[in-house]
């Protein structure tokens, strides 16, 4: 029988600010696991779309203000066997978005069932 426990260890992110700036591209990676998250902004969306990690298996999420609720977000999830084709589309199709997240894995160890997951579809 496998017991939990709740036991709480902390994590270390690392932060590499892809053009050396904090508003720039950025992506994060925690030690001992081999997933990869990307954030970038209107500006630098080229710059995370040209990363060839996301030719990988991953989910993505587009965020923007709402502007039906005062300090609202509004956010779209999608999932893809190709990051970069997907989020260069969705982007094209919504206009309120100011920030794009990506997240696949360094070892391409995603399978589509893993993203349906991670993105609640």
């Amino acid at each position: 029988m496998i017991e939990m426990s709740d036991e709480q260890f902390g994590r270390t992110i690392q932060l590499f600010l892809v053009n050396g700036t904090a508003n720039g591209l950025r992506k994060a990676t925690i030690h001992g696991w081999t997933g990869l998250t990307f954030v970038a902004t209107g500006a630098t969306f080229s710059a995370l779309t040209s990363r060839a990690e996301l030719d990988r298996t991953g989910i993505y999420i587009l965020a923007g203000p709402d502007t039906d609720a005062i300090g609202g977000l509004r956010v779209y999830i999608g999932s893809a066997n190709s990051v970069r084709e997907r989020i260069k589309q969705s982007a094209q199709q919504r206009d309120f978005w100011e920030t794009a997240i990506a997240v696949t894995t360094s070892d391409d160890d995603l399978s589509k069932g893993h993203v349906e997951y991670l993105a609640g579809c």
